[in-house]
Order: C-alpha cells, then structure tokens, then sequence
C-alpha cells in the first residue's frame, strides 16, 4: 500500500490506485502508428483525411461508384488504356489498371463491396395507422422499412435518417434525397424493461416505422417527385445516417466503414503508383450484405464482364467468341485476389456483462495494430492454402499487421459466407487482408487510421505472382 501514496502534482499527498504499476502497462499501445517518424505520421494523417472526405460523401452504393469515377478522372494515369466499367444502376464498378507485363502472366485482382448496412424501403411503405379519434396523438403519415444486412434495430431509433435512392419513371431517372425521422419511446412510459422483456423484444425490425413530417400521403409523394403509390416499386429507396466522419485521437468515426474503407485503400493504391508490374483490377461489388447476388455482386457475370473485356482491351484475344473457360482457368491460377473487407475489431462494449464470454480474445481483430490478415475465410478453421498464406506474408515486410480468426468462441462460431468463395470457385486464390472494425452494422463504426493507411501499403505491396498450378501428377 506504501507504494501507492506520495505527493502528487498538486504537492497533495494522496493514494493513487496505479501508482507502483510499471508504466508500459497503463499505455494502449497503437502499433501501426506508434514508433513511426513524424514524415510518416504527416503521411498517414493526410491519407485519412483523403478517406474522410471519400466517405462522408458516400451514403449509398451508387455514391462509391460516382466517388471513385471521380478520383480516377482527377488522378494522373500513366495507361492511357485504364478504364472503369459500372452495372446499370452503378451499385458496382470494375477498374482494369494494366500493367507492363502481359495479362496471362496473371493479374491482381483488389475488391470489396459498395454496399453498407441500412434501412430499405417496403414496396408499399407509406401508410396511415390511427383512429381518426386518435390523429391528435399521431405525428403524420408513416413509411415502412426493413433491416437491410444485420442491424440491431434500436441503433436506428431516436435520430434523423437520411432516405437515399433512385427510380426509374418512364425510362427516366430519378434521384431520391429526402429526410425522415426514427422515434423512440419516452423513457416515463416505456415499460417494456419493466415487464421483462429482452432487447429484442422490446425492440424489432418490424417496429422501425419513420415519420415523414408530413400530414398526408400525397404530401409525401410530392415530397418524393412521385405520381402515385406504384412508384414506389420501381424505385431503390435506402434509409442511412446523415452524419460526416470525424476523428477521436487515432481512431476515425462513421458509416459504412463496411466496406468503403477497403473501396478506398485499394483504388488509391493502384493510382498512386505510376508503373504497375501487373495488370490490376479493383472491382466494388454490391449487394455483398444481403448474400452477393444481383447484376451487381460478386456471384453475378458482372465479374466475367469485366474481366473479359480486359482481355480483348490487352491484346490477347480479338473478340468474345475467342475467350475459353481454359484460357480463363490459366489466368486464374496465375493470379492473386485480394478481398480488402472489413472483420471484427474488438472494443471495451465486447465485453460488457453477458458478452465477455464470447469473445476469442487471442483471434478477433485489434485496432490499432495494423492491417489484418484472415485465412479462415469466414468459417473457423484454416481454409486458405498455407502456401498463399507464406506468399502473402512475404509480401507485407515492413508492414504491420496480425493475424484472426473467427472472433468468437468455438462453440459459438459457425460457417457464414464471403465474398471470397465467389473468387475463389473460379480458381482465384484469394485472401482477405483488411481493417479492424468495432461497432460493425451499427450506424456509426470505428476504424483505426493508422490501420487503414498499413492497408493502402499492403495494396501496393504484396506481389502478384504465385506459383504455377501445382497439381501433383503420379504414374504407376
């Protein structure tokens, strides 16, 4: 106890709980920023307030796609053949960035996924629900939504959401922008706790019902340039937050973290550099939060479109009718795909009561400690060939980075789908090197900046030739 009493700064003699404790261990280290000279600092500070900016533009998948159309445009091309390719709602963009070796050498190939978790809009979503006794304890007409990718629905009550979409009306386009509001009970007469009920109970996706401000249905439409109530299912209406990003300290603050920050590390580190070794491709698929499907995900043509144009673009083919699943197979296994996704980070709110238990504290993400390198694949238990696994690793010298796994616990872990099984069926050999996020699906998540600006390196780095095909063939 002695140890912990002396005189403070004050002149005060007081106790002091952490006194006698060695330092180093009351200090949150912050590898992938700490140690680093100031020049570097500067540079991954300027590199985050890049990607603040990208993505406080950004509320929606066609947004990714306008943003980065623009960052290409703006940018300095040392291939005058580059070209970007969009689906026909832009919810996904293909970037073909040739290289100076030819592309059945192999190509490396950087993607992630436009799309964030939000509300979306029913087909039928406006409606009136009161007695006309009771319109004086209404605020209007309502509009009705589902989750859309997993959220934790009382995250998206008692704010101000931002409605954002599109849709098509006579063979015209038209732009949605709009303002909602997401009620929440008074705490004096919500009694839900008080009656037992779980949070879940108390509150569902299906009570996620947002006030337009406006006293009747044809207020809303007019507000929404709509004829009628079967615009509504000709258009792609989502609900998402209004906030910008900022900065805590290192840390940096928003929404849709999952997965424009891996949009973003990857674009920039294919037009920085002023000579590719290796034809590039850097693909945002959408719909990645609701299982990749669509024109635009990962398991549509959209990824054969693209690619197959880059060939007839490079040369080695004259039209699509001289391209073959075998000359497809040959460049595949001579490549490298990166998914630059985000996974699980872990903060303070993990282990809350109730929730300590679950974590895998040795395996899920950590901010903080650089870029994250997963060979699970989505699924507990090692996936990836250890011999892309050495590659890659190889790759990231002087980069800081760790390895995860499945975040949580294994008798709670289970198999769940990614992106890379899409890559990874065509013979791509895939892996997912990414940022630490905490908070994911929610409307504000949390990243690190000096984990973003190791993923930028890392993009840059890790080489894209692998090994020939290596099917051992014996004859007895």
């Amino acid at each position: 106890m002695a140890k912990s009493i002396g005189n403070n700064k004050n002149g005060l003699r007081t106790h002091h709980p952490y006194r006698g404790i060695n330092p180093a261990q009351l200090n949150k280290e912050q590898p992938s920023i700490d140690g680093f000279t100031k020049k570097t600092k500067d540079q991954i500070n300027i590199f985050a307030q890049g990607y603040m900016s990208f993505l406080s533009k950004i509320r929606i998948a066609p947004d990714v796609t306008n943003e980065v159309i623009e960052i290409v445009k703006n940018s300095p091309s040392s291939n005058k053949k580059n070209y970007l390719e969009t689906n026909e709602d832009r919810t996904a963009f293909g970037l073909v960035a040739f290289g100076k070796r030819p592309v059945n050498e192999g190509v490396r190939i950087l993607y992630s996924h436009t799309d964030s978790p939000c509300l979306r809009a029913k087909i039928n979503p406006a409606f009136i629900e009161w007695d006309p006794e009771l319109s004086h304890v209404k605020l209007g007409t309502l509009f009705d939504v589902f989750g859309y990718g997993g959220i934790m629905p009382h995250n998206w009550k008692s704010r101000v959401l931002g409605v954002r979409g599109w849709a098509y009306i006579k063979g015209k386009r038209l732009e949605i922008s709009t303002k909602m509001l997401s009620s929440e009970r008074n705490v004096h007469t919500d009694w839900s706790y008080a009656e037992g009920k779980s949070l879940g109970e108390a509150h569902s996706e299906e009570s996620l019902k947002l006030n337009t401000g406006h006293q009747n249905i044809e207020a809303l439409l007019k507000d929404l340039k709509f004829k009628g109530l079967e615009d509504f299912a000709r258009a792609a209406i989502f609900i998402v937050p209004r906030e910008p990003a900022e900065t805590l300290g290192n840390y940096i603050n928003g929404y849709g973290h999952d997965a424009r920050s891996g949009i973003y590390t990857a674009i920039r580190s294919v037009i920085d550099q002023k000579n590719l070794e290796y034809t590039t491709l850097v693909f945002g698929f959408d719909k990645e939060e609701v299982g990749s499907k669509g024109s635009g995900g990962a398991d549509s043509i959209f990824f054969e479109r693209v690619f197959d144009q880059m060939l007839i673009e490079s040369g080695i083919v004259k039209s699509h009718n001289q391209i073959t699943d075998s000359l497809r197979r040959e460049i595949y296994s001579s490549s490298l795909a990166i998914n630059t996704d985000v996974d699980v980070g872990s903060s303070e709110k993990e282990f809350d009561e109730g929730n300590s238990s679950v974590i895998d504290t040795r395996n899920v993400g950590r901010l903080g400690c650089g870029v994250f390198l997963n060979s699970t694949d989505g699924t507990y238990g090692d996936q990836v060939s250890p011999i892309l696994v050495d590659h890659v690793m190889e790759g990231l010298k002087n980069i800081v980075f760790h390895t995860v796994g499945s975040p949580v616990k294994a008798d709670l872990s289970s198999t769940f789908g990614t992106m890379n099984e899409y890559t990874a069926r065509r013979g791509i050999p895939t892996i997912n090197l990414g940022t630490p996020t905490c908070g994911l699906h929610s409307p504000v998540e949390t990243i690190h900046m000096g984990d973003l600006y190791c993923l930028y390196q890392a993009c840059k780095q890790v080489p894209q030739r692998l090994f020939e095909d290596k099917i051992i063939r014996k004859y007895f």
